[in-house]
C-alpha cells in the first residue's frame, strides 16, 4: 500500500516547550533594562554572556511569574523587566494604515511585499535582512520616548502555517503551500519537521465491509505537495 502525505500545517511552533517559550521572552526584556552602576542582579550585567543572564533571570521568578509570562503582555515588574505588547510584523512592523494598529497616531515603518510575495524568492539571506530592518524599527518604537513605548517587542510573524485554501482568507499570511518552502524560510525554529502517525490513522474505508479496515504488512509512505511532487519516501511495517 502507498500513501501521500500532504500536511496540512507546520509543527514547528505547536512543538516549543513552555520554558522556551519564556526564555525567548526573555531573551527580548532582557535588553531593555538599562544598565547601571550597580547591577541587583546578574543578568543586568551586559558584560555577561546572554545566556547565562538568561538562566539567572529565570532562576529569580517565581512559578506564578513564568505562568504570567506566557500572557499577552509578558514581565516581570519585581525584577525590572518591563511589559510589553504584541505587534504586527508580517511583512514589516504594522504602526498605522487601514488596520489601524497604529491607532490615532500611526507611526511610518518600513514594508515589505506580503509574506507569500517573499517566499517566491526563495531567498533565505533576504528574509534575514527584512527581519533585520523589522526588529531595529519595533525595538526603536518601543523604546523611544519620542513614541512612549508604544507597540511592544514580540512580533507576530513569521507564519509557518500552509497555504492550502484559499477560503482561509488570510493565505497571504504565509510563505505558501509547500511544507519544505515553509520550514526552510524558518531556520532559527527547527530543521526538522516531526509528525506522529498512529496505526488507526493508516485505515481506509471498505465498501463492501461498510468499516475502516487497517491492512498490516509493509507500507509505502510519500511526502510532498502532490503526487508529481514527492520529496521523501519512507517504508514502514504495521503490524495488524
Amino acid at each position: 500500500m502507498t500513501i501521500l502525505i500532504r500536511p496540512a500545517c507546520s509543527p514547528i511552533l505547536n512543538s516549543c516547550k513552555a520554558t522556551k517559550l519564556v526564555a525567548a521572552c526573555l531573551l527580548l526584556a532582557i535588553t531593555v533594562v538599562r544598565a547601571s552602576a550597580q547591577n541587583q542582579y546578574p543578568f543586568q550585567n551586559l558584560a555577561l554572556p546572554l545566556e547565562e543572564r538568561v538562566n539567572n533571570v529565570i532562576s529569580l521568578m517565581t512559578i506564578e511569574e513564568k505562568a504570567a509570562f506566557l500572557s499577552s503582555s509578558p514581565g516581570v515588574p519585581r525584577l525590572g523587566l518591563q511589559r510589553m505588547g504584541h505587534v504586527e510584523g508580517l511583512h514589516g512592523v504594522a504602526r498605522g494604515g487601514p488596520s489601524n494598529w497604529g491607532r490615532r497616531n500611526p507611526v511610518p515603518t518600513t514594508i515589505f511585499p506580503q509574506a507569500y510575495g517573499m517566499g517566491e524568492t526563495w531567498d533565505t539571506d533576504l528574509m534575514q535582512q527584512t527581519g533585520a530592518v523589522e526588529g531595529y524599527e519595533v525595538r526603536y518604537i518601543y523604546q523611544s520616548e519620542k513614541f512612549g513605548q508604544r507597540g511592544g517587542l514580540i512580533v507576530r510573524a513569521a507564519n509557518a502555517d500552509l497555504g492550502r485554501d484559499p477560503r482561509w482568507g488570510r493565505t497571504e499570511e504565509c510563505y505558501g503551500e509547500d511544507p519544505f518552502f515553509s520550514v526552510a524560510l524558518q531556520p532559527g525554529e527547527r530543521k526538522t519537521v516531526e509528525m506522529s502517525l498512529p496505526a488507526k490513522s493508516l485505515a481506509y474505508w471498505d465498501t463492501d465491509r461498510h468499516s475502516f479496515v487497517l491492512e498490516g504488512g509493509r507500507i509505502e509512505l510519500l511526502a510532498g505537495s502532490s503526487s508529481a511532487n514527492i520529496r521523501l519516501k519512507k517504508t514502514i511495517t504495521v503490524n495488524n
